[in-house]
C-alpha cells in the first residue's frame, strides 16, 4: 500500500523478497511468470502494470540440457523491467476545488492524466 500521493508525476520503487522455492512445484521452477502491480483510487482499479519474468540457467549447457533436479544456485531470475505492459481503466473521480481571485480551479484525475479547468 502506497499513499496518499500528491498530484503530479510520481515514481515508486518496488522491492520484495524472492518467492519461497519450496512452495513452487519442481517442474515450474524453470518457467515464465509475471509481476503484476495494480493502482487504485477509492477501491477502483485505474492502472495495471505487468512485467514478464523468466527463471533460467546462466550456463548455456544447463539451458540446453537441464538436470532433472533443478540446481537453484545456477538459476537466475530475469525481469523485463524495460518492457512493462501497462493497462489503464476509466474510473469515477471526485473533484477538488480551489477558489482564488474570482476564479474556480477544478482539478481532477482521470486515466492517469491531470487536467485543470478554469472558469469565472
Amino acid at each position: 500500500m502506497v499513499g496518499p500521493v500528491t498530484l503530479g508525476t510520481n515514481q515508486f520503487a518496488f522491492s520484495a523478497d524472492a518467492p519461497d522455492h519450496t512452495k513452487i512445484p519442481t517442474g515450474e521452477l524453470l518457467d515464465s511468470t509475471v509481476i503484476l502491480l495494480e493502482g487504485s483510487y477509492k477501491n477502483q482499479k485505474f492502472a495495471q502494470v505487468g512485467y514478464f519474468v523468466s527463471n533460467e540457467y546462466t550456463d548455456a549447457e544447463l539451458k540446453a540440457n537441464p538436470p532433472s533436479t533443478p540446481d537453484l544456485s545456477k538459476i537466475q531470475r530475469v525481469i523485463l523491467a524495460e518492457e512493462p505492459r501497462i493497462t489503464t481503466f476509466p474510473i469515477e473521480v471526485r473533484f477538488c476545488f480551489s477558489i482564488t481571485n474570482n476564479s474556480v480551479e477544478i482539478i481532477y484525475v482521470h486515466e492517469l492524466m491531470f487536467e485543470t479547468l478554469n472558469s469565472i
